[in-house]
C-alpha cells in the first residue's frame, strides 16, 4: 500500500456543514465493539488512539499498538489523523497515512482489521446509537456479550488465529450449585449473584478478552493470543477472584459462591484441525469434570491444575458464609 509523508490531497470536512449540536465521532464497523459511537471532544487537547487503558479512544486489541495514533482539532475546524509510528499503520479509505485531514465518513482502519468510520451526530442520534448498541450484543443483566454475539466474535477470532498462525484459549464457566441460590434465597439475589459474578471478572481479564454468558449460570471467556499456561493462570485467577470474598445480597446477606472451570487451548497447528464448535465442547468436558472432582477447580488439557489450584489449598475449599446444603439435598445437583 502506498505511503504518505505529507497530508494527502483531499478535501477536509467543512465544520460549517455540521450544524446545529452535530460533533465528531467515531463509529466501530466490526468486532466486539461494533456499533459503539464514539465522541470526540478536543476540549482538553489533541485524542490519543491505542491499545493503551488511559488513550482516550482506546481499543483492547493486541494489533493495535499502545499509542498508535492521535486525532487533533486544527486552527480551521477540521479534523486530522496523525499515525505515531504506529507497529501496523494506520489507513483512510483502504490507504495508509502518515497524516491526513478527515471528510466526514471516511473509513479509518488501524492494523490489520480494526475499522471505524468517522461522522457526525447530534445528541438525539447518539443517543439512540448508546441504546442499539448496549441492546444489540450485551446481556442486559451480566453486560457480558450474549451467546450469539460471543460466537460471531469467537468466530472471527478463530479465522483471524488460523491465518496468523496464533494460539486461542477457551474457559468454560458454571457457577456451583446456582439453583440452591434461587430456590433459597430468591431470583433478585441469583440476578445479584449474577451480575457481581461477571464484574469480578471483568476486573481480572484483560480488556481484549471477551466475556459472554452462554446460557443460565455459565459464562465463556475467550483468550487471545494465549497458551495454556497463560490461560490456567487466568482461570485460576477467576476463581481466587469469585471464591475468596463473599457475595453480598440486595438483603445485605453475605453468601459463598464458587464456580468451575474447564479449559482448552489450541496452537497454530491444531487449530487447522477442528473446528469451533469442537474447541466449545471439550472446553464444556474439562467443565464438567471440574464438577465431578468436587468444583470449585480448574480443569484443563493438561493432567494437572496449576499449582495455585490445588484443591487442598485454603481458598479452594468453600468458604464460611452462608454455605449451600451438602451435597445430594435440594437445589445441589450442578
Amino acid at each position: 500500500m502506498p505511503s504518505y509523508d505529507t497530508v494527502p490531497e483531499m478535501p477536509a470536512f467543512d465544520p460549517d456543514d455540521a450544524g446545529g449540536d452535530r460533533v465528531p465521532c467515531l463509529l466501530a464497523l466490526n468486532g466486539v465493539d461494533a456499533g459503539r459511537l464514539i465522541r470526540l471532544d478536543f476540549s482538553h487537547g489533541p485524542l490519543t488512539l491505542g491499545r493503551d487503558p488511559s488513550s482516550a479512544v482506546c481499543i483492547p486489541n493486541a494489533e493495535i499498538s499502545r499509542r498508535h495514533a492521535q486525532l487533533r482539532l486544527l486552527p480551521d475546524g477540521s479534523i486530522e489523523l496523525a499515525d505515531l509510528n504506529s507497529r501496523n499503520g494506520s489507513f483512510v479509505n483502504r490507504e495508509q497515512v502518515t497524516a491526513a485531514r478527515l471528510r466526514e465518513n471516511d473509513r479509518l482502519q488501524f492494523g490489520p482489521r480494526v475499522e471505524l468510520k468517522f461522522v457526525f451526530h447530534n445528541s438525539d442520534e447518539r443517543e439512540l446509537f448508546d441504546s442499539l448498541y448496549a441492546r444489540a450484543g450485551r446481556d442486559a443483566l451480566t453486560s457480558a456479550l450474549t451467546r450469539q454475539y460471543f460466537m460471531d466474535a469467537f468466530q472471527r477470532e478463530w479465522s483471524f488465529s488460523r491465518r496468523h498462525h496464533v494460539p486461542i484459549a477457551l474457559v468454560m464457566i458454571d457457577l456451583d450449585r446456582f439453583k440452591w441460590v434461587n430456590d433459597t434465597h430468591g431470583h433478585p439475589a441469583g440476578d445479584a449473584v449474577l451480575a457481581e459474578f461477571a464484574e469480578r471478572m471483568r476486573q481480572v481479564v484483560r480488556n481484549e478478552d471477551l466475556l459472554g454468558r452462554y446460557g443460565g449460570e455459565e459464562f465463556v471467556l475467550l483468550l487471545r493470543d494465549t497458551l495454556i499456561g497463560g490461560a490456567l493462570i487466568v482461570a485460576e485467577r477467576c476463581r481466587r477472584a469469585i471464591a475468596d470474598r463473599p457475595f453480598r445480597l440486595p438483603s445485605d446477606e453475605r453468601i459463598s459462591v464458587t464456580a468451575s472451570f474447564g479449559v482448552v487451548c489450541y496452537d497454530a497447528d491444531e487449530i487447522g484441525k477442528h473446528l469451533p464448535a469442537e474447541m466449545i465442547e471439550a472446553a464444556d468436558r474439562y467443565l464438567y469434570r471440574a464438577k465431578e472432582e468436587g468444583r470449585n477447580r480448574v480443569r484443563s488439557t493438561v493432567g494437572d491444575p496449576p499449582q495455585d489450584s490445588d484443591p487442598t489449598s485454603p481458598s479452594h475449599t468453600q468458604p464460611q458464609w452462608g454455605d449451600p446444603p451438602p451435597e445430594g439435598e435440594s437445589g445441589t445437583s450442578t
